[in-house]
């Protein structure tokens, strides 16, 4: 796929999802050279407060604005950037998350159906089918650099904590339009967390 600058005949290498209330309101893909200047000055750029959250009690509700996948390779991982954004305020906190996850994420952004259910819409199917509902995804940890979530589920009276990887969690979030929380102390942890420059654009050397 080429570069959509203009005037540039460069592979694109880099895939930004923009998003806006969980649906993609812009989708560009960038060769290296476009995609550094453009990638830095979101990460760097204020974000106006928007959204009323929803409250929980030692947690902040965030919600997705930017996934970023890459077709560059990497020193040590295969791993794609999602930025998460306050509800209501101006923080904003990048994790990185596998291949298949991020693909997931767009294609449920997008509304993209597939012929077959996929792992996280049989999930949801098992959910549906057991008469479960899931309340909310809660990050609760992180700890050498990785994050740690729980699933709230509720299966009328019964209320029941699944451990979960956030990135899956991310993508059930989306399909069953559920909120996103952060716990406060992980907020704090990831308010200096490495740049777009250092995590996404690294070549392998």
């Amino acid at each position: 796929m080429q570069c959509t600058s203009p005037s540039c005949d460069q592979n694109a290498t880099f895939h930004p999802t923009w998003i806006e209330g969980r649906r993609c309101v812009k989708e560009e893909h960038l060769c290296e050279n476009h995609a550094r200047p453009t990638l830095v000055s979101y990460s760097m750029e204020p974000r106006k407060p928007s959204g009323t959250p929803r409250t929980l009690d030692g947690a902040t509700e965030f919600d997705l604005e930017l996934l970023v996948m890459t077709d560059q390779p990497r020193k040590d991982h295969d791993n794609q950037l999602v930025w998460l954004c306050e509800v209501g305020g101006s923080r904003r906190i990048p994790i990185m998350i596998g291949r298949f996850e991020t693909a997931a994420l767009v294609n449920s952004i997008k509304r993209e159906a597939s012929s077959r259910p996929q792992t996280h819409d049989a999930i949801v199917n098992t959910f549906q089918a057991l008469g479960c509902e899931m309340e909310y995804l809660l990050v609760h940890k992180l700890e050498n650099h990785t994050y740690f979530g729980d699933l709230h589920i509720r299966q009328q009276d019964r209320l029941a904590t699944v451990d979960v990887r956030p990135s899956d969690g991310l993508v059930l979030a989306v399909l069953l339009d559920r909120p996103i929380f952060f716990a406060n102390e992980v907020v704090e942890k990831s308010l200096s967390p490495p740049t777009v420059d250092t995590i996404v654009l690294t070549r392998t050397t």
